[in-house]
């Protein structure tokens, strides 16, 4: 003991040579003298766990965000491959069509200058419907259109039904006054119906340049020439839907048109093009548009 206070720990250790010491030391034979089970058997596992920050380890893990990315990209995969097949038939239909009408369709144009300048091919076949990239900014098919257009009109009626219910609870359920079932309520919920209609359509394209509808089956609205279209424009639009699509007629201009514009499309100067979303036709929205104008202004 007395000898063992005379000696210096640190001057010591910083006369060993850890490199060489490692080297002289025989690890699998060290290894082999390990009886794991023994050593596991005193490990107190619940207690290491209790020690264990879950929160901070999934936080610096990320694994929120892992899981995020993986099911969005899955999500996304699979409502691409939907997206293809609609894309297939409809040009499927429009060969057929331009057949019978006696036109080529290499002829017609692909879609708005601005957005097809740069494609090698303009002509999309069926086959080579894979990536966003060979589809966006051309012009979009009718089928591809009625299927947003019927998506659309399901999504407002249920929301409109829903609110009706809603305010029809507040009245009677809070406020305790009675609603009458006659004609008058009758007339009323019908124009109730047609204001909700209209402003479900220009709101939401004016803020996204697109219906929930269209965004799903990926379609974008823009102007005849590729540029995002203006308030009054999408009002036009918005106005003149009901007309086109009463059984159907206005929607027949898009087979027989190059650019596939609806009745409503003429109306308002307006196209439909593919946007997949992830490499947009433009960025770019009315309502941004408007207010950008305005700025200037």
């Amino acid at each position: 003991n007395a000898q063992m206070g005379r000696i210096d720990i640190n001057q010591l250790l910083d006369r060993v040579d850890v490199d060489d010491l490692l080297d002289r030391v025989d690890v699998n034979r060290l290894l082999d003298r390990v009886d794991v089970d023994r050593l596991l058997d005193r490990v107190d596992v619940d207690r290491l766990l209790d020690r264990v920050d879950v929160d901070r380890l999934v936080d610096r893990a990320g694994i929120e965000s892992i899981i995020a990315r993986s099911t969005g990209q899955v999500a996304g995969g699979i409502l691409d491959v939907v997206r293809r097949q609609m894309v297939a038939v409809d040009l499927i239909v429009l060969r057929v069509l331009y057949g019978l009408t006696g036109r080529s369709f290499a002829d017609q144009p692909a879609g708005p200058d601005r957005l097809v300048a740069d494609m090698d091919d303009p002509v999309l076949r069926p086959s080579e419907v894979r990536e966003a990239d060979q589809v966006v900014g051309r012009y979009a098919g009718p089928l591809v259109r009625v299927l947003a257009l019927a998506l659309d009109v399901g999504l407002a009626s249920a929301l409109f039904t829903l609110g009706t219910a809603l305010l029809g609870w507040v009245l009677s359920g809070v406020l305790g006054l009675q609603v009458s079932g006659g004609a008058g309520t009758g007339a009323l919920f019908g124009a109730g119906l047609v204001v909700w209609f209209v402003a479900y359509w220009t709101a939401t394209l004016s803020v996204g340049g697109r219906t929930p509808g269209m965004g799903v089956v990926g379609l974008r609205l823009l102007r005849a020439d590729g540029q995002p279209l203006q308030l009054l424009r999408v009002a036009v639009w918005t106005l003149v839907l009901p007309v086109s699509a009463v059984f159907g007629a206005g929607y027949v201009l898009a087979l027989v048109g190059g650019r596939r514009q609806t009745l409503h499309d003429r109306a308002a100067g307006a196209c439909v093009v593919y946007d997949w979303g992830r490499h947009g036709a433009d960025g770019d929205t009315p309502l941004a548009r408007w207010i950008e104008d305005h700025d200037e202004g």
